[in-house]
């Protein structure tokens, strides 16, 4: 009976659509300036990432999906040093990689008369920081004075702060069918961070005394917008209906 019950669900899944899928992604990566800063800006990131995702229907409305991404996180910022007037403008820039694992619930809600399917999602997504293992760390300053004063500034990057971290995704996306196996796809998401994943200590000494400790860190939150095609693979491993009604016929023979 067990070998039955597993083969019953091996048709069943093989009756529905499971889709192989690649997507390429354009992001807006958040990092936080801790306080406000009269040395430094706000950062500015743009980034991008690569995914491919397996898709497994389970019902007609509901599918589940899993998949790999690799995603760059970047992020540009400028440290003015500033005594009576802005004397030196440093640009730095922050990236670190990761391996992100998506385990997705998605719904289909098809558009009347339009080849369109409304594709909202909720996703848990495990990540991987690769700089924690390279063991990457960056540490920088100068110092600039005039006729009375003197300032210095030092800085600690810690890319790979954290190895192992998680978000939630929320999305929204469209499918458009080309066919009956192929649909290109495009969709908007916010995948949410909890804990620093990556962060940048920044203080500033004027004449020797504390004017200014400050931190910008990433956790791993970001807005996507991702462009997609995926195939219905299912097509080439056909049901084995065969096979369970000679399970069925043998189960009769045996009750009789």
């Amino acid at each position: 009976y067990f070998v039955f019950f597993c083969n019953v669900v091996t048709v069943i899944l093989a009756q529905k659509k499971t889709y192989f899928g690649i997507a390429i992604e354009g992001n807006k990566d958040h990092f936080i300036l801790e306080k406000s800063s009269i040395y430094l800006s706000r950062p500015i990131s743009a980034s991008f990432a690569l995914a491919c995702q397996v898709e497994q229907e389970l019902t007609k409305k509901i599918s589940l999906e899993v998949g790999l991404k690799y995603k760059l996180y970047f992020q540009r910022v400028y440290n003015t040093l500033i005594l009576d007037r802005p004397i030196v403008s440093l640009e730095l820039n922050t990236s670190y990689d990761a391996y992100q694992f998506p385990i997705r619930f998605k719904t289909s809600l098809a558009l009347p008369k339009t080849k369109l399917i409304l594709r909202p999602s909720i996703a848990y997504v495990l990540g991987l920081n690769i700089q924690n293992k390279t063991g990457t760390r960056y540490f920088g300053g100068g110092t600039i004075f005039n006729k009375t004063d003197t300032l210095t500034t030092f800085y600690d990057e810690n890319p790979g702060y954290r190895y192992f971290f998680h978000l939630l995704e929320l999305s929204l996306g469209y499918d458009f069918e080309l066919s009956s196996n192929a649909q290109f796809t495009i969709g908007t998401a916010y995948l949410l961070g909890f804990q620093k994943v990556s962060k940048m200590d920044f203080t500033y000494f004027k004449n020797n005394k504390l004017e200014e400790a400050n931190l910008i860190y990433s956790k791993g939150s970001y807005f996507s917008l991702a462009f997609g095609f995926k195939y219905n693979i299912a097509r080439f491993f056909p049901a084995k209906h065969k096979k369970i009604k000679r399970y069925e016929d043998y189960l009769k023979v045996e009750d009789k």
